[in-house]
């Protein structure tokens, strides 16, 4: 089930007055990964469960955190997004999606990450002539395309002027300057370079993580 699914199905199960209901912790110990498996299968390595919670009515609520936002999304069996309004009392998320991008402090999820970089041994790539118009030489953003790793997927639809997805690779060059390399990706496979630049303070954090995935 992709992302958009699981929201839009549990919104549908959200519809309606939620009433809250008491909870307790469980003594469980051996932690359950099938509603974050299922919810959000990309990014289950950016959280780490913390526990269980059983509800009045024997719904058991799984306590996953995130890494890097240390904030908690709450799952149950049937893939129900909750709430914990008190230690004790909880009640069913009336937006998920809302809720969603409030666990991941309204950033893309890693889900949102290519994670694998099919251009780095391709030799099919080529450079419009906005990708020089910063001044920096084919074979600097070359060599970051081909050592990114991961690329970002700028979004799910195509781009404006090429009609194709666009990709983005974060990266140092030969030299170790920090670069933002955007290509857009056609469906034959190649790699269409359009714009190549020194790395701007908005792709910081995505550059951090790309450098762990570094070839």
């Amino acid at each position: 089930m992709s992302r958009a699914h699981f929201v839009a199905s549990v919104l549908g199960m959200a519809k309606g007055k939620r009433k809250w209901q008491r909870g307790k912790f469980t003594e469980r110990r051996e932690p359950i990964w099938e509603p974050l498996l299922e919810a959000l299968p990309e990014d289950i390595d950016d959280f780490m469960w913390m526990g269980e919670a059983e509800l009045t009515d024997g719904t058991t609520i799984q306590f996953y955190k995130h890494y890097w936002t240390r904030r908690y999304l709450l799952l149950d069996l049937g893939g129900r997004t909750w709430i914990q309004r008190e230690n004790d009392r909880y009640e069913e998320a009336e937006d998920p999606s809302w809720f969603l991008k409030f666990v991941f402090q309204f950033r893309d999820s890693r889900g949102d990450i290519v994670r694998r970089n099919e251009w780095i041994d391709s030799d099919q790539v080529s450079w419009a002539r906005s990708a020089t118009k910063h001044r920096i030489a084919r074979e600097r953003s070359l060599h970051v395309v081909r050592h990114a790793g991961i690329c970002r997927r700028e979004s799910e639809y195509a781009d404006e002027w090429y009609g194709d997805p666009r990709f983005t690779f974060l990266g140092p060059d030969l030299e170790g300057c920090p670069l933002e390399v955007i290509g857009v990706a056609p469906t034959d496979g190649s790699l269409l370079i359009i714009h190549a630049m020194p790395l701007r303070e908005r792709y910081q954090g995505w550059y951090m993580e790309a450098v762990k995935w570094e070839k």
